[in-house]
């Protein structure tokens, strides 16, 4: 993909891009322009703005507005299974939203052993975050306290109308495979 070259600075190493689109994520493992592994995780963003929708407590009516007030206020937290010593119904709230990412970043973390265990004398150096996702506040501390590896955000691309889009939408494609064939008109 032109796009990840572009965003892989090093030609030496080993680089892992997320893209966390809305219900899906993708991810790549590449090494000198070659890619290694990649894998589609069936999570994306909505596992952070189905719980806001339903709790009244955020008052957003729309996947949009929840995606809203997910980019411009700090919902999510630093780590999964955060404590509330202080039994404080607001980061009661918080806790849960950032909880309901354990599946997304456990199939990530899943993503990264099973390439540990393919070429272990070739650790993964960096992290790229990319799509929708990388725009959520907190993302990025969350994604490094989980997986170990400091995360950064793509580069702008002049081609993209999103800085971190590479073009693709997984979830008109999950979209498209779900409807069935056309039917054959006889000649």
């Amino acid at each position: 993909c032109q796009v990840m070259r572009r965003q892989v600075k090093s030609k030496e190493g080993v680089t892992m891009s997320i893209q966390i689109n809305q219900s899906a994520t993708l991810v790549n493992i590449i090494s000198d322009n070659k890619l290694l592994l990649q894998r589609v995780v069936p999570y994306g963003i909505n596992v952070f703005t189905e719980v806001l929708l339903q709790e009244p407590v955020f008052q957003v009516q729309t996947e949009e507005e929840a995606y809203t007030l997910l980019k411009r206020n700090r919902v999510i937290l630093h780590n999964l299974n955060s404590e509330n010593s202080e039994n404080n119904p607001s980061l009661d709230k918080r806790i849960e939203v950032t909880d309901n990412a354990s599946y997304l970043i456990g199939n990530i973390g899943r993503v990264i052993e099973y390439y540990n265990s393919k070429y272990k004398a070739r650790p993964i150096q960096e992290i790229i975050c990319m799509g929708k996702g990388c725009a959520v506040a907190g993302i990025h501390e969350l994604l490094s306290n989980e997986l170990g590896i400091q995360p950064r955000r793509a580069a702008p691309c002049s081609r993209a109308p999103c800085a971190c889009s590479v073009g693709i939408r997984l979830s008109s494609i999950f979209r498209d495979l779900r409807k069935p064939p056309a039917k054959a008109g006889r000649p």
